[in-house]
């Protein structure tokens, strides 16, 4: 072998062109990579949390990953408290919507808003509490056997 043949491949000075240039403007993690993390995926993740899209949802019109997604709220706690406010949006929305049919006399909504909210008093339907001992009766048992593929019930 010669010293020739130690010699890298490519270097510095002859990578192709074909390489994608690095924008050095892009934001980047500790480990160099260029971030999704722009003005535009926040955005884009509000609008659609805006519009009721579930994570899953808004990250793929974002085109970030759920993983990278939940890493950004870990990092960046304006992002987080946006995402939040952006999240609880529609649910303001559909309650401002419910109060005020409710202001214009709708007395079905009225009702509705009332057998949710105040349950122990308006409730059509009344939950039971179920805990406590429980005592079976009449209960088959059955016995299965490799063997002979025989099933043999007990009373």
């Amino acid at each position: 072998m010669t010293d020739q043949s130690l010699e890298p491949i490519i270097s510095k000075d002859n990578l192709p062109s074909v390489l994608p240039k690095i924008n050095p403007e892009l934001p980047r993690t500790e480990r160099g990579q260029p971030t999704k993390y722009t003005d535009e995926m926040v955005k884009s993740l509000v609008k659609s949390f805006e519009d009721g899209s579930t994570i899953t949802e808004a990250c793929h019109v974002a085109g970030i990953s759920r993983q990278s997604y939940y890493q950004y709220i870990e990092q960046y706690p304006e992002f987080s408290d946006k995402i939040k406010v952006a999240q609880e949006y529609p649910d303001y929305v559909a309650k401002s919507l419910v109060v005020s049919a409710m202001k214009k006399g709708d007395v079905e909504t009225g009702k509705w808003w009332l057998e949710r909210r105040l349950r122990n008093e308006f409730a059509t339907k009344k939950e039971t509490d179920l805990t406590g001992d429980l005592t079976l009766k009449g209960l088959v048992a059955v016995e299965t056997t490799d063997e002979d593929k025989t099933i043999s019930l007990a009373e």
